[in-house]
């Protein structure tokens, strides 16, 4: 069995219409009339602007307009971090930081993690006394001790987002066997949110 479904008709094309051409450079006499131009906008005060319409900034000068600028832009509240001088205390050979505990409660840190990194950075045995002052093994100065707090605010502190230092210690609870060996510091200000490692 066959099906003669007949010759397909072709439909013809389309012929678009012709287009007048317009001359872009003349422009009628009614349409010039009913723009405003710059210099009726400058004249034109608030006063005699119709309700209900926003100002143009062309009302402004340039002055007001910096002004307006400037009272809008956000205000850095950021501020640097002000930290006592060490206080130490040399007893032979060995050094005795007394407001260590100060610089712990200051920077938000828990006093063991503090003394590895300066145990490991002076490649000294440190001990805590009962009064919560470092006893190092060595002659140190306030130039030693600065040094190794900027260093140690600038990786385990200072936020890399905002560049503040209110951050805190937070330790992971999920994510994959590698997260039991890191530490995540928050940013209180920001939000932000980096992971160092435990072992310093």
């Amino acid at each position: 069995m066959s099906f003669d479904f007949g010759i397909k008709k072709r439909k013809a094309k389309a012929i678009p219409k012709r287009q007048e051409v317009v001359d872009v450079d003349v422009v009628p006499e009614s349409v010039t009339d009913s723009c405003p131009t710059s210099d009726s906008l400058r004249e034109c005060g608030p006063k005699d602007r119709p309700i209900g319409t926003a100002p143009s900034l062309l009302e402004y000068s340039y002055e007001e307009l910096l002004t307006r600028l400037y009272s809008n832009m956000p205000v850095d509240d950021k501020k640097a971090l002000e930290l006592h001088k060490p206080k130490l205390h040399r007893e032979g050979k060995k050094t005795r930081w007394i407001n260590f505990n100060y610089y712990c409660n200051t920077l938000m840190r828990p006093q063991e993690h503090l003394k590895a990194f300066i145990s490991k950075e002076f490649s000294c045995n440190v001990n805590i006394d009962a009064e919560n002052r470092l006893v190092m093994c060595g002659r140190f100065n306030e130039g030693h001790i600065q040094r190794i707090l900027r260093s140690y605010i600038l990786f385990y502190v200072e936020c890399k987002t905002c560049k503040k230092q209110n951050t805190v210690f937070r330790t992971l609870t999920t994510g994959p066997a590698r997260a039991s060996n890191m530490i995540c510091i928050h940013c209180n200000d920001c939000d932000s949110e980096r992971h160092v490692s435990k072992k310093i």
